[in-house]
């Protein structure tokens, strides 16, 4: 019950959320110096890829949520960092800077 009952949430979360990138946020980016970041979520605990994942420009509207395969891609400023979360999982966040390629694992959440 508890696996189905996460399968379903991230199966609305995938199907509802594609990118909470707003103008305002494309307004400031066009200010600064942007590139673009790639790279993919896994389980830190047996390498299982993550789909769903929200993948946050941290202090910003901006981000995205990893494909079925735990990939994901966003154009970020050089100066950013991405926020990543997944239920059951900590938060991680990470500097990026003028990084191109940025893969991130996350660890299971123990209550």
């Amino acid at each position: 019950m508890k696996k189905s009952l996460l399968l379903l949430l991230m199966l609305i979360s995938m199907l509802t959320i594609s990118s909470f990138t707003t103008t305002g946020d494309v307004q400031l980016l066009e200010n600064k110096q942007t590139h673009l970041v790639t790279g993919k979520v896994t389980a830190c605990a047996g390498g299982a890829q993550i789909p769903g994942a929200a993948v946050l420009i941290y202090e910003s509207d901006g981000g995205t949520v990893t494909d079925i395969n735990g990939n994901y891609s966003i154009i970020v400023a050089n100066d950013a960092s991405l926020e990543v979360s997944y239920l059951g999982m900590r938060t991680v966040r990470i500097y990026v800077g003028n990084l191109s390629t940025t893969n991130i694992c996350l660890e299971e959440e123990f209550e």
